[in-house]
């Protein structure tokens, strides 16, 4: 009985990330106040009907900049988890099937990645190359592989010795159609885990150079960035950062507990399957 009602609980969280993509997706869209133009007539303004998270330094719509904002720090970090998810599947695979001397590269080039500090990394080259979108994508995606990179590796090299592989290869399957048919599917669940980890640490990652004035450059809204232009009024109107704020840990949470449960489910899976 306990077990179900945990199942039914949990299981809200895909409903929940559903929302958020929906949020990232069509945010600018619902919106429901211009998100760059100011107003200084409502310039700190208080919580009300008509700006359910009051107004900015500039009089903007805190609740539409917050909104409008889902997509820069949800869309970005999305594109950044799966880019790196992607380059460290495609290295751990090659480093598990090859073994040998180019396994032994992968694996120090993995372990050389890994002891970066990845954050003051993204910090020098933002600084050095400017904040756009695809240069915040391609460096936190670059420092970000090789957790992915290691964890298909530690499958592939398991699911190598799997009489099922062994007879498959023995048949006449090429390295190729191995991959597609056993490799793939067996370390999908896991990858799949390890890719909504990364999703929310990207979002902290965007948020954070955002708050240091190295994100999305303006005028575009971004969480981080809200955050760092509210501390000036943290005193007085302590609301400004709210919105933000909530949002950045909201999400975070969300994906957090959604591959919490996504996690659960695949060790059921195996659990039926042995």
């Amino acid at each position: 009985m306990h077990d179900t009602r945990r199942l039914k609980w949990w299981s809200v969280w895909p409903v929940m990330l559903v929302l958020v993509l929906l949020l990232a997706l069509f945010g600018p869209a619902m919106a429901p106040y211009d998100v760059a133009t100011p107003n200084y007539r409502l310039r700190l303004s208080a919580p009300s009907f008509a700006h359910l998270l009051g107004t900015d330094h500039l009089g903007r719509d805190i609740a539409s900049r917050v909104v409008h904002g889902a997509r820069a720090s949800l869309g970005m970090s999305i594109a950044i988890a799966t880019l790196a998810t992607l380059i460290g599947v495609a290295v751990g695979i090659t480093s598990g099937i090859a073994g040998g001397r180019v396994d032994a590269i992968l694996t120090r080039l993995l372990e050389i990645v890994q002891s970066f500090p990845g954050f003051l990394i993204a910090i020098a080259v933002a600084g050095a190359f400017g904040s756009t979108h695809m240069t915040l994508i391609m460096t936190l995606a670059a420092l970000g592989w090789a957790g992915h990179a290691r964890l298909a590796r530690g499958l592939v090299r398991s699911i190598s010795a799997r009489e099922h592989v062994i007879i498959s290869r023995l048949h006449g399957s090429t390295e190729g159609q191995i991959i597609r048919w056993h490799y793939l599917p067996a370390i999908a669940p896991a990858v799949l885990v390890s890719w909504s980890e990364n999703w929310s640490r990207a979002i902290l990652a965007i948020s954070g150079l955002g708050f240091l004035g190295l994100g999305v450059p303006p005028p575009e809204p971004e969480w981080g960035a809200m955050l760092a232009d509210g501390r000036t009024y943290l005193g007085s109107a302590p609301l400004v950062m709210f919105g933000p704020g909530l949002a950045v840990v909201a999400s975070a949470l969300i994906i957090n507990l959604f591959g919490d449960w996504l996690r659960d489910r695949v060790s059921q899976d195996d659990v039926r399957a042995a």
